[in-house]
């Protein structure tokens, strides 16, 4: 679904690193691997919803995915979005606010954590799911190739089959 999401766009490719990897796969090691396979000196973006965010504490080796990328924090529906120093400050990362700047942060590394506010959807893969298992339309809430892909294969029609 990742690959028919970003098709549309010459300017994003999908991988699938983290789904051939055996066992469990973590953040960290999936960004090391992209520094392994795209030297020198990648930028990467990790973007990423304001509610997952507040988890980043409980992920493996959290410290040190501010070495590897940029953090993109998006405000979502239902989450303050205005406590985000003091999450930072919780990671003990040595993260700090940028001079002058009050939605953008800066890690050791030189890698930046900002946060965007802009008009916020309530879409989440569970409201997702959620919907399309109560037989209710996700169409404009997912590239219509993903809608079409879910229907074909009957996704999320029964939480015990899905997951």
């Amino acid at each position: 679904m990742t690959r028919l999401a970003s098709d549309s766009s010459p300017l994003l490719e999908t991988m699938d690193l983290e789904g051939r990897r055996a066992g469990h796969s973590y953040s960290i090691e999936t960004l090391r691997e992209f520094h392994r396979i795209f030297p020198p000196n990648p930028e990467f973006f990790f973007i990423m919803g304001m509610d997952a965010f507040l988890e980043i504490k409980t992920w493996k080796e959290y410290k040190y995915l501010f070495d590897y990328a940029h953090f993109v924090i998006l405000a979502r529906a239902g989450f303050q979005s205005h406590n985000l120093m003091s999450v930072l400050s919780e990671l003990d990362a040595g993260i700090k606010r940028k001079k002058d700047e009050s939605d953008l942060f800066v890690a050791p590394s030189g890698k930046t954590v900002m946060l965007i506010r802009a008009a916020v959807m309530d879409i989440s893969s569970t409201r997702i799911r959620t919907m399309i298992k109560e037989n209710r339309s996700i169409r404009f809430l997912v590239p219509e190739s993903v809608r079409t892909y879910i229907a074909e294969k009957g996704l999320y029609r029964n939480d015990a089959t899905d997951r």
